[in-house]
């Protein structure tokens, strides 16, 4: 100490360390066994605390390239100390120790090499700076693991929470450096350490926005959900009074996050909402939200002005939760949303060229509006940007299918296939070799780059395209041997991802005891921990793509007439998952080409697979079918009959789009009771029962000699003020509601309503702009749905 204040420092840190070298030889010995696992304190104990700790900073100041070693000996030592002990100079070192490795601030450690870049990606765009933390993440990991293990100090407000948040926010950016944005198991731990420094700071901004992005990374995508409007309230507060910084403040002891950091983690929250919450109404209100206060509009809400790259986030995000709502809105809305989303889409990418993301949802909307030639450059424009991003290589397969060119497609498709294979080859040898540079399948331009899981996913689908391509270009034969190789590349790719869900465990953890009571996960809606959570979300994916795959080989075998194959295949997929809409689809079709005694059969199907999915477009297409066509083995039940009468009491819609005009400028039957009457008389219609005589006095005669049937059961009869629905008037209950929604581009459904038209007599006309409509669809129809084929809700 004497050398130190006489500014010799070298000698002083000699002397420093031949002091703490005699104190680790003393407590080395075997007469102090007992000191290294029970903490106490002695005089030895605070003069050899007194040295680490001065050495420390002595070395921190003088000799910077060793500050990292000496701020670490010191927290190697504090596991013999009690958790009071000397507790304003561990806070000291844990602050030094914390700031050494800050990525935001300039370290005097000694620079990190970068990772050499073998990406194939050609963008400039990088929204994820590369990590510049030195510090091993296990090491970060167990600063933090002591700090929540001593016992918490008296709390005060905005005091308790600078050394937590950095801390925080240095084992985050740890994790990102040297664990990579696909670790989940490793991400689990993240989260559990950030919900333990939840509970020793009050209302930390920080500690919200970390847990949302990781719990994002860890796959818990629900709870994520849950904590975003939390940290859009607390940021809102205490903007209201503090002020909005222009950057992130950390001048008081409590950060307070500035526009970036919040309009990210609402961008963040809105991709959750929109991609995995399957809730695009929500994911709308945040991002008009943001426009509404971080636009150049000056209106009484208008808070900050969002940089470029900032605005052209925003933007994609606007038009991308908007695209995903055209199957939800009426036909007057979905004209105005489409135009509003491309708008959005267009000035997003005059803001920022280099997103392949931005291409390529503008490709997709272009797409649905058959626009394929706009389309098509912007598909190629968001692959040359990010080479490896397999959902553009499948876009544009499908947009050549559109186009009728299906060998065209078919080779792009193999081409394709070949390209992934060859980049996710490199990638495992790259890890097996310890490289450093980032893998080949890495897209370095992306916001939220697509996990290990998703691109397996993404493989899978474009490998069902190729199948299909191949089974239209070379016959049903030909793609039965190909779905081998799809059945055992789900088994390599998908599958061992896919692993079963942890048993919970039934004692709660002691980190989440500690938690404020506004961070506490709601126990009867979320997962008990992040792995479950991921653990579910992955079963419940990869489940129902194999079914896909099960189904996809019964559609082939039913094709090329072998039945109990195909009635095999449909049992495997519903081994799996008895309520997926998609199996009683194919059972009812199934039962259809058996032969008619199985109509009946068929019908029943459709509605399991109704009652599954209320808005399944096939289902409803095939039900409307077959009940246009009824036959003498088609007899409705009283189940059947109970699904029209509630069908029948739906409100009918205020507007008059072009499906309901169809049907309804012309006068046909004259009156609700004849046809009534005419359904009655219709063997597709009702139980039998009474006499029509005795149960409707103003059945004729005639009627009853011709095999009327009477009344349904009374649990079962109309309701006194529903109009009665005949047998042509539910194929239009059924059909008219796809038309509107969700199969609104769905050639099938118009073809259908058009026949239901010219069955019922109505005018010329109204068949003929149902039969275009369903001739402009099919012209230009992919060779599977948008929706299906694409991870992309449109």
């Amino acid at each position: 100490m004497a050398n130190e204040r006489l500014g010799f420092l070298e000698e002083a840190l000699t002397s420093y360390s031949r002091a703490i070298s005699f104190y680790e030889r003393a407590r080395g010995s075997a007469t102090s066994k007992a000191a290294r696992t029970t903490p106490f304190i002695d005089e030895m104990e605070r003069w050899a605390e007194c040295a680490l700790y001065r050495h420390a900073l002595l070395t921190v100041y003088a000799q910077p390239a060793q500050a990292a070693s000496a701020l670490r000996a010191y927290e190697v030592h504090e596991s013999r100390w009690p958790g009071t002990f000397r507790q304003p100079q561990r806070n000291v070192i844990r602050a030094l120790f914390a700031r050494l490795t800050q990525p935001n601030e300039p370290s005097r450690a000694a620079p990190q090499v970068l990772k050499p870049v073998s990406a194939r990606t050609t963008a400039t765009r990088r929204p994820r700076p590369a990590p510049t933390t030195a510090h091993p993440f296990s090491t970060v990991k167990s600063t933090v693991v002591r700090l929540l293990q001593q016992d918490p100090g008296f709390p005060r407000a905005n005091e308790s929470n600078a050394h937590p948040e950095t801390l925080a926010e240095q084992l985050v950016e740890s994790w990102r450096s040297q664990c990579g944005a696909n670790s989940a198991m490793e991400a689990d731990d993240v989260v559990t350490l950030l919900y333990g420094l939840a509970g020793i700071t009050f209302r930390s901004q920080t500690i919200q926005r970390l847990l949302v992005h990781m719990l994002f990374a860890a796959e818990a995508y629900a709870e994520a959900y849950a904590i975003v409007p939390k940290y859009m309230a607390l940021v809102d507060t205490t903007w209201k009074a503090h002020g909005v910084p222009a950057q992130r403040s950390t001048a008081e002891l409590r950060a307070i996050d500035g526009p970036r950091e919040y309009v990210d983690t609402v961008l963040l929250g809105a991709h959750i909402a929109l991609r995995y919450m399957n809730d695009p109404r929500q994911a709308q209100e945040w991002v008009d939200e943001l426009l509404l206060v971080g636009t150049s509009d000056k209106s009484s809400r208008h808070r900050f002005t969002m940089e470029p790259a900032l605005l052209a986030r925003t933007l994609r995000s606007a038009g991308e939760v908007r695209v995903a709502q055209v199957r939800l809105v009426a036909p007057a809305e979905r004209t105005g949303l489409m135009d509003d989303a491309r708008v959005f889409l267009q000035d997003s990418l005059s803001l920022d060229n280099d997103a392949s993301e931005t291409c390529y949802i503008l490709a997709c909307i272009l797409a649905l509006e058959r626009q394929f030639d706009d389309a098509l450059k912007h598909a190629r424009r968001a692959l040359e940007l990010e080479p490896a991003f397999v959902d553009a290589w499948h876009l544009i397969v499908l947009l050549l299918s559109a186009r009728k060119d299906f060998l065209g497609a078919r080779n792009l498709a193999s081409e394709a296939l070949a390209q992934v294979e060859a980049d996710d080859d490199a990638s495992d040898a790259q890890i097996a070799a310890g490289s450093r540079a980032d893998p080949r399948t890495q897209l370095l331009s992306f916001d939220y780059p697509p996990t290990a899981f998703q691109r397996a996913g993404s493989y899978i689908r474009l490998l069902v395209t190729h199948n299909v391509l191949l089974e239209l270009t070379m016959g049903a034969a030909s793609a039965l041997d190909a779905q081998r190789d799809l059945f055992a590349a789900y088994h390599v790719r998908v599958a061992p991802l896919c692993a079963s869900p942890a048993p919970a465990s039934n004692e709660p953890d002691a980190v989440f005891m500690r938690a404020p009571s506004m961070m506490l996960k709601p126990k009867a809606e979320l997962a008990e921990t992040p792995t479950h959570a991921r653990n579910m979300f992955r079963a419940r994916v990869g489940t129902q793509l194999l079914q896909r795959l099960w189904l996809l080989s019964a559609a082939s075998f039913r094709r090329i007439g072998d039945l109990e194959q195909s009635r095999c295949a449909i049992a495997e997929a519903e081994q799996l998952d008895a309520r997926f809409a998609e199996v009683w689809v194919q059972l009812a079709q199934w039962c259809l080409v058996s032969g008619p005694s199985k109509a009946g059969a068929a019908v029943t199907c459709l509605y399991k697979a109704l009652s599954c999915d209320t808005n399944h477009v096939a289902a409803s297409v095939h039900l409307a079918r077959v009940l246009l066509r009824p036959s003498e083995q088609l007899n409705m039940r009283a189940s059947h009959a109970e699904s029209i009468a509630a069908v029948a009491s739906a409100a009918s819609s205020e507007q008059m789009p072009l499906s309901d005009f169809a049907l309804a400028d012309d006068p046909g039957i004259a009156s609700a009771g004849d046809a009534e009457n005419h359904a009655r008389a219709t063997p597709s219609r009702g139980l039998g029962g009474s006499s029509p005589t005795a149960t409707n006095p103003k059945t004729s005669p005639d009627q009853e000699g011709n095999g009327a049937l009477g009344d349904v059961a009374l649990p079962f009869r109309w309701q006194h003020d529903v109009p009665p629905v005949g047998r042509t008037a539910w194929p239009r209950l059924s059909c008219a509601p796809s038309t509107l929604f969700h199969g609104w581009d769905v050639s099938e459904a118009w073809h259908t309503l058009g026949q239901l038209a010219q069955q019922t007599k109505r005018s010329v006309d109204v068949q003929r702009r149902a039969f275009l409509e369903a001739l402009r669809l099919e012209s230009t129809r992919p060779i599977r749905p948008w929706n299906a084929a694409l991870d992309m809700p449109l």
